[in-house]
């Protein structure tokens, strides 16, 4: 008969630390707490709390139970403790953070930490008493952030150009880690070109280039020719990503729950994100994504999608056309402000019609996505996309259409077929109204309206103002196309473009 005192958790969190050869200060990193909580639990000391005894239980799940008779009889006790190691690794930033092993400069840290802590107080509303836990909470959260790769850089990605609520500064400090991560050691590399081809890259390619062209939150870009000739772009997935973002997904789940004690909406939001970070971790299904949009615009005369050669592309590798051009920043460094104001409404007219007319959207909201090519745009990245069946394209049009013709009511209308609201009791549809048309003032116009980080700054602290947010469902058909609407905000900011933003939606809607 089993001991009781053996399903203690206090003592099969020893145990399992034990079997695994850590430390008390390893496992600590793994639960996100002080060294001294797991010592204290471990004595008896202190209770564990709920969410350390259901992660605890997520582990001795991964790790095959704590019995010698259930425990994976597959792994010695090196390889146990390798196992947990790479769970370290991936629960603290993932390996290969910090390759050189060179402390970062202390004000360097001192910079982001400042960046990060003004990130997170942005998003949390006033409540006595509660604040200061919370800041504190998803400090920790976001310790390892400047390193991390997956779910954390994301969301320092889309804070760092899409949040106006941020100062200038703060905005620079989050782009600046996005720019200094470390790329993966060419040994990696080849690791995952042995399990995906069984060769390596040198054998696949007539030329491969080791050193990335580009890094991303879940992969990274390398310059190859095809044995044919063709120059392409191959984005290699970073080993244990798909781990890592489940783990990290839980983390956040904690903080999930933490944002709806504050706001309801912004759980929802964490939640449709990681949903779609995680299905982008599977390269098939962003080459099945990227044949749509290259159905949806072959053969237009300024959008260019690149070819995807799927016979070098595999769930970790995808390898696609190399597009030559300018990157975002370089092109506002080196354009006119002619060139500028038509290439944004040269992205306008791509995202709206993508939705519009092919009912698809690119919800990747990343400047990184766009390479221009003369006076033409090269679109790319479509890990994350979202489909319309036709009913909900309907709905969608009909919702749009309606505020285009200035009608409350029908608007209201479409927005009850669409469930786009909780309770309507709880809900004011003037001050919605009032919000809504004010943010697409661009889009109502008949004039040409000129974007700026003011004019952002003003309808996104409008949209932070509605008091009622939280009553909108924000389910997917709602969501993203909301999400990619504050993506198209930011880079027209950027561009400080000015056109007659209406004409796209005139044609894509087909409106008289």
């Amino acid at each position: 008969m089993k001991n009781s005192e053996d399903s203690e958790p206090r003592v099969r969190l020893k145990k399992f630390r034990e079997r695994v050869h850590s430390s008390q200060r390893d496992l600590a990193k793994v639960f996100s707490v002080a060294p001294g909580a797991i010592a204290m639990w471990e004595s008896g000391q202190r209770e564990m709390p709920g969410p350390a005894v259901a992660l605890l239980e997520r582990l001795e799940a991964e790790f095959g139970g704590l019995n010698d008779s259930s425990l994976d009889a597959s792994l010695t006790d090196s390889h146990l403790s390798e196992k947990f190691t790479e769970l370290l690794l991936v629960n603290t930033g993932l390996p290969n953070a910090n390759p050189s092993g060179i402390p970062e400069p202390k004000n360097q840290k001192t910079k982001i930490r400042s960046a990060i802590r003004e990130l997170v107080e942005n998003y949390l509303s006033r409540i006595p008493g509660t604040r200061q836990i919370q800041v504190a909470l998803i400090e920790r959260a976001f310790d390892t952030v400047a390193n991390a790769k997956g779910l954390p850089l994301k969301i320092i990605q889309l804070a760092s150009f899409i949040d106006f609520g941020l100062s200038h500064s703060t905005r620079q400090t989050l782009i600046e880690v996005q720019s200094s991560l470390a790329p993966l050691p060419a040994r990696k590399v080849r690791e995952v070109f042995q399990e995906e081809f069984g060769r390596a890259p040198e054998d696949v390619f007539a030329h491969w280039n080791p050193r990335p062209v580009a890094m991303a939150s879940i992969g990274q870009v390398h310059e190859a020719w095809l044995h044919s000739g063709e120059r392409v772009a191959v984005k290699v997935q970073y080993p244990n990503i798909y781990r890592s973002i489940v783990l990290q997904t839980q983390l956040f789940k904690t903080l999930s729950q933490l944002m709806a004690l504050v706001r309801t909406d912004y759980a929802d939001t964490l939640q449709n994100f990681t949903k779609k970070l995680r299905e982008e971790c599977d390269y098939s299904v962003e080459a099945d994504n990227h044949a749509k949009f290259y159905r949806a615009f072959h053969g237009d005369a300024d959008i260019v999608i690149p070819r995807v050669y799927t016979d070098y592309s595999t769930p970790r590798i995808f390898t696609t056309e190399y597009i030559e051009g300018k990157g975002f920043h370089e092109f506002l460094r080196t354009s006119t402000q002619e060139e500028r104001d038509r290439a944004g409404l040269l992205i306008h007219r791509f995202h709206y019609e993508a939705t519009m007319l092919h009912g698809i959207l690119q919800a990747d909201p990343h400047p990184g996505n766009y390479i221009f090519v003369g006076g033409k745009i090269a679109f790319i990245d479509f890990g994350r996309i979202v489909g319309f069946e036709p009913q909900n394209l309907d709905k969608t049009k009909k919702f749009y259409k309606a505020i285009q013709a200035n009608d409350p009511l029908a608007t209201r209308a479409a927005m009850v077929e669409s469930n786009y609201v909780r309770n309507w009791n709880r809900f004011d549809f003037e001050e919605f109204w009032t919000v809504l048309t004010t943010q697409m003032h661009y889009e109502l116009s008949d004039k040409p309206v000129k974007f700026s980080q003011d004019y952002v700054r003003r309808i996104w602290k409008l949209a932070n103002s509605f008091r009622h947010r939280s009553q909108l469902t924000m389910n997917s058909e709602f969501f993203w196309p909301v999400f990619a609407s504050a993506n198209l905000w930011s880079v027209l900011a950027d561009l400080e473009a000015e056109a007659h933003w209406r004409s796209n939606v005139v044609r894509a809607l087909d409106l008289k």
